[in-house]
C-alpha cells in the first residue's frame, strides 16, 4: 500500500510531492541481471525474460518467406519512358520504370551510400564497383551516372551483360533471374 504524502512543511507541496516519488521508486528499484550477466540497480525493467536453471527448447526455425513482388503491371508512363525506349527492349521498359521507382524513385539526383562504403547514383542507383569497367566502355565518371541519359546508358549496357541481377530492387521485384 502507497502511503499518504507527508505533511506540507517549509519545502512546499511539490517539495514533499518529489520527496514521496523518490521514495516510492527508490522501493521499486531491485536488483537484476542484465544481459551481460551483470548486476544492477538501475530502475530499468530488462526486457529479457528471467533465466531458467532447466535448459529450455529452441524456437523451431520459420520458414523464411517469399517477398511478393510489388512490380506494378503497365506502370503509368514516366517522363522517362521516352530516353528509356532508345535503350532497353519495349518487352523491358515496364520492368525498367519499376527498377527506377523502386531504387531511385525517379530522381536522378540520387545518391546512396551503402553499407560497405560504395555508392550508388542515379536513376539506376548505378554501384561505384562498376566505375572502372564504365569508364573504359563510355568514358564516364561516376559523377556522370547523374545525368539521365548516362545513366540509362550504363544501366542498359549493365542489364545486357547480366540481366536485372545486378539491382536489389529487381531480387525484391522478383525480376532478378530475368
Amino acid at each position: 500500500m502507497i502511503s499518504p504524502l507527508p505533511e506540507p512543511d517549509r519545502g512546499g507541496f511539490l517539495s514533499n510531492l518529489g520527496r514521496a516519488a523518490g521514495d516510492m521508486w527508490s522501493k521499486l528499484k531491485r536488483t537484476i541481471k542484465t544481459p551481460f550477466g551483470q548486476e544492477t540497480q538501475n530502475p530499468v525493467v530488462s526486457p529479457l525474460p528471467p533465466q531458467s536453471s532447466q535448459p529450455t527448447a529452441q524456437p523451431k526455425a520459420q520458414p523464411t518467406a517469399v517477398p511478393t513482388p510489388t512490380l506494378v503491371p503497365n506502370m503509368v508512363q514516366h517522363p522517362f519512358i521516352e530516353p528509356l525506349k532508345k535503350y532497353f527492349p519495349e518487352q523491358e521498359l515496364n520492368n525498367a520504370q519499376n527498377i527506377i521507382m523502386k531504387e531511385s524513385s525517379f530522381n536522378p539526383q540520387a545518391i546512396h551510400v551503402n553499407s560497405n562504403g560504395t555508392r550508388d547514383i542515379g536513376l539506376f542507383q548505378i554501384n561505384d564497383i562498376h566505375a572502372p569497367e564504365i569508364m573504359k566502355q563510355f568514358g564516364y565518371t561516376m559523377d556522370d551516372m547523374l545525368d539521365p541519359e548516362k545513366n540509362m546508358q550504363v544501366a542498359s549496357w549493365l542489364f545486357q551483360q547480366r540481366g536485372w541481377q545486378p539491382w536489389v530492387a529487381a531480387q525484391e521485384l522478383g525480376l532478378a533471374g530475368r
